[in-house]
């Protein structure tokens, strides 16, 4: 079993343009989090409760420090359908991908007197993810 560090991951979101840019440079963490229904379907001749899969949901968020370029490739996308690449071993190729679309739902910049200045967005994915290998 090989086991891989965090610092490896990537992240690309496409911007306004519609070219790739690569976030890493600029965020400390991304994450993807996937969420699937279920519909319970038990009857009374069950003697355990039964359930049909549903549909799959997701969530893609980043946080990391200020900087002017991040900042602007995230503020032209709100309100936007764009893609992106999740790189959780890295971008080398034959390492896993998960591609898809999303929206901004939240963008966050956050100053205090005692550190660098945050920066924070949350995305809904919409649409399936599609599980592949960077090419």
């Amino acid at each position: 079993m090989a086991f891989v560090h965090g610092k490896d991951a990537d992240l690309e979101i496409q911007d306004s343009g519609n070219t790739y840019r690569l976030m890493s440079s600029y965020i400390s963490s991304t994450s993807l989090a996937r969420a699937f229904d279920t519909a319970e379907v038990t009857n009374l001749a069950s003697t355990a409760k039964e359930y049909l899969a549903g549909l799959g949901d997701a969530t893609l968020s980043l946080s990391g420090y200020f900087d002017s370029v991040a900042d602007g490739y995230l503020t032209g996308i709100i309100g936007a359908t764009k893609g992106f690449h999740y790189y959780p071993e890295g971008k080398a190729t034959g390492r896993p991908r998960k591609s898809g679309d999303c929206i901004i739902t939240s963008l966050e910049t956050e100053a205090g007197v005692d550190g660098a200045v945050s920066l924070d967005a949350e995305f809904q994915v919409t649409g399936a993810i599609t599980d592949g290998a960077t090419p």
